[in-house]
């Protein structure tokens, strides 16, 4: 009886096979809704309309990175996984000895947060609606991509070298590894999931720092100046 040769899976596209394919990507496609809304009369005077423009391209952007991490990991979860840790040692990398998705969604966390301060000092999103919603997207683009890009790092850190003890049976999805970045981002902390290795322990420690200050200053800051 002939056997039936397993299903051949195909290569992931070539935009998303690396970090640095994903942001590009990201980064081009983030444009399209920037120039749109560099088109629209905004009344806010020059620099608050190309503060604006940063906004909504920021917020794009993260969006976009997050929904490239996410399918990359989807089709080819082996694969992705796999990916070497970047040859990049700039002082940030060393700061915060994180892969370079992880780099990113914790320095664009930090725009979020100089985003929404810069509303609730100023209340100029109450003179424009387009401001105002490009920053809740920023925010919400933010919160969404520190979870993916943590949880991206996370199956390549534990691939490679172990270090996360699940119960029961070992993760094979992404989907396990967003559930553990999802209870560090809302709750601070691993849930039951055991950190058994000291790096694995650095990397839940600067992203509950990450998600704490997040959670409580920009969603708050967010919130009081949108209702405010």
């Amino acid at each position: 009886m002939a056997t039936v040769p397993p299903p051949t899976r195909r290569p992931l596209p070539r935009a998303l096979s690396t970090e640095a394919n994903r942001f590009w990507l990201a980064f081009g496609a983030a444009t399209v809704p920037a120039l749109l809304c560099q088109l629209l009369l905004l009344d806010l005077g020059p620099a608050w309309s190309n503060f604006t423009v940063l906004v909504v391209w920021y917020g794009a952007h993260l969006v976009l990175h997050s929904l490239a991490v996410a399918v990359a990991f989807h089709l080819d979860f082996a694969t992705a996984r796999r990916e070497p840790p970047s040859a990049d040692r700039s002082w940030r990398r060393r700061l915060l000895h994180v892969d370079p998705n992880v780099d990113l969604a914790v320095w664009f966390s930090a725009f979020a947060l100089a985003a929404a301060v810069a509303l609730a000092a100023t209340g100029v999103s109450a003179r424009s609606a387009v401001l105002a919603a490009g920053t809740v997207v920023l925010v919400v683009g933010a919160w969404v991509d520190v979870l993916v890009s943590f949880a991206a790092d996370y199956a390549r850190r534990d691939h490679r070298a172990g270090g996360l003890d699940f119960p029961g049976e070992r993760p094979g999805a992404f989907a396990d590894y967003v559930y553990f970045s999802a209870a560090v981002t809302t709750t601070f902390g691993p849930t039951d999931v055991t950190v058994t290795t000291r790096e694995l322990r650095r990397l839940v420690l600067l992203h509950g720092l990450v998600a704490f200050v997040f959670n409580t200053v920009v969603l708050a800051l967010l919130i009081s100046t949108l209702l405010g």
